[in-house]
């Protein structure tokens, strides 16, 4: 996972606070839930361990990417989106949204349109469509703004690397 995505996602999250913990129960520098840490034999506990937490998230980024099942020919730009914002709701949210894009025979690899049938997913005529498998997405706009959000701090911390003497 890259530095500056890991960096631009424990802004987002927690804003550098190792001890954080949401009104949801994430944790830590990348708000890891502590169910999805029990995958990888990591206590609640032990997510306030930034080097652990940061551990944990990266395997769970990895984890979505594969899930994602995306291929060759997405940009590097629209798979760092479907990753993060797999991160965020669950990869079975964007796997639907991708899904509904090409059944509308939209562009199903570009960020931009897929956030659009996503924000669809919250309309019973869209989350019961037969290519939507999660069903209703209650807030999807939640996750839209996560998502752009850390993608123009990922961007900003890419050029800041880059200009490093």
């Amino acid at each position: 996972v890259p530095a500056d995505l890991v960096w631009s996602v424990m802004k987002t999250e927690s804003g550098f606070d190792s001890s954080a913990v949401s009104y949801k129960g994430a944790v830590g520098l990348m708000q890891v839930m502590p169910h999805i840490a029990r995958h990888w034999d990591v206590m609640a506990d032990e997510l306030l361990d930034p080097a652990i937490n940061i551990d944990v998230a990266c395997r769970l980024y990895k984890s979505m990417q594969k899930q994602l099942r995306l291929s060759k020919e997405v940009s590097e730009y629209d798979r760092a989106a479907f990753t993060i914002a797999s991160y965020n709701c669950g990869a079975s949210r964007v796997t639907d949204a991708r899904n509904l894009a090409e059944c509308y025979d939209e562009q199903k690899n570009d960020w931009q349109t897929v956030s659009e049938y996503m924000l669809l997913l919250s309309e019973e005529e869209f989350y019961n469509h037969e290519a939507v498998i999660a069903g209703r997405f209650k807030e999807p706009h939640i996750t839209i703004a996560y998502t752009n959000k850390v993608l123009k701090r990922y961007e900003h911390y890419k050029t800041l690397s880059r200009n490093l003497p």
